[in-house]
């Protein structure tokens, strides 16, 4: 008896039903052959393919006769496999095995937190597929999940991106972000990074990770508060050493008139009237044009 080659068996048939277009494998097995000489190996062989099955499309059902197994049997029998059904007296009963039940029990929490935290979070995250072109190189990607503060983040509901193409719902987003999800993919090396999203209009700081082979997940934190305060006293700040440094009206008009329209992203126009005598700004309009 060899359990790398039955294990190595089962794998092998399940890839050939799969390549067949089979969704996987269910096996039953009969231990009437068992001896009890046998009956060590093949304890550890049902372990060892109770944690197969658990990682493949694969179901099993193994039989045993309780006439030729004694109590030590039957507890290795039900600590070896998910749950056990036993035949007494016309009846079948159910036990499941206690450490399984245990672990899917701890599963099941760690996923509700998880799932607590996803739609409570703050930050915007999206998992994400990347797609190939037919001579493989990176062209897309593909929303796979969202959590409602992406929605919040974008003012798309979740229903009209997920499974759908980025380059469908950001079109001129595409060619900025896929040199950084590919090679987020290709090193399966998280990156972090801040930029004005267009689409929009918000700066974001993003922090991109793998989550597995093409899949990689995006966490969006919404930065344009601080991005805006910040170029506000950075504009504040200039203007005033500017105006300490510089006895030109024209020049400290034409350096505030820049860093207007860098800060407001829009033309400045400023119309004024020199006191040429005291060497002042004796009136001015100032007028805006585009985007703010």
């Amino acid at each position: 008896f060899n359990l790398d080659r039955v294990l190595s068996g089962w794998i092998d048939k399940l890839n050939r039903a799969r390549a067949a277009g089979y969704k996987g494998l269910r096996v039953t097995g009969n231990t009437a052959w068992l001896e009890k000489s046998d009956w060590a190996s093949f304890a550890e062989y049902e372990a060892a393919i109770n944690g197969v099955i658990g990682r493949h499309r694969m179901l099993a059902l193994c039989t045993y006769s309780l006439d030729r197994c004694g109590a030590a049997e039957v507890m290795d029998v039900i600590s070896t496999h998910e749950f056990a059904l036993i035949r007494r007296d016309g009846r079948w009963d159910l036990i499941e095995n206690a450490i399984q039940k245990q672990a899917k029990l701890a599963l099941r929490e760690s996923e509700e937190k998880y799932r607590l935290l996803f739609r409570n979070m703050a930050e915007g995250f999206a998992l994400y597929e990347l797609l190939y072109d037919q001579d493989g190189r990176p062209s897309d990607w593909r929303i796979l999940e969202v959590n409602d503060a992406y929605t919040e983040h974008t003012g798309l509901p979740r229903e009209r991106v997920v499974w759908r193409r980025a380059g469908e719902l950001y079109p001129n987003s595409v060619s900025t972000y896929l040199p950084t999800f590919a090679r987020v993919v290709a090193t399966q090396t998280a990156e972090r990074f801040e930029t004005y999203a267009e689409a929009v209009g918000r700066y974001q700081r993003v922090t991109a990770f793998p989550a597995g082979g093409r899949r990689f997940a995006c966490i969006f934190e919404d930065t344009s508060r601080h991005v805006v305060a910040e170029r506000r006293t950075r504009l504040l700040a200039d203007t005033a050493s500017e105006l300490l440094r510089s006895g030109s009206p024209q020049l400290v008009v034409n350096s505030l008139c820049t860093r207007v329209m860098d800060y407001l992203d829009c033309h400045a126009f400023f119309n004024f009237l020199v006191d040429d005598t005291a060497g002042r700004l004796r009136d001015g309009l100032v007028s805006l044009k585009g985007r703010l």
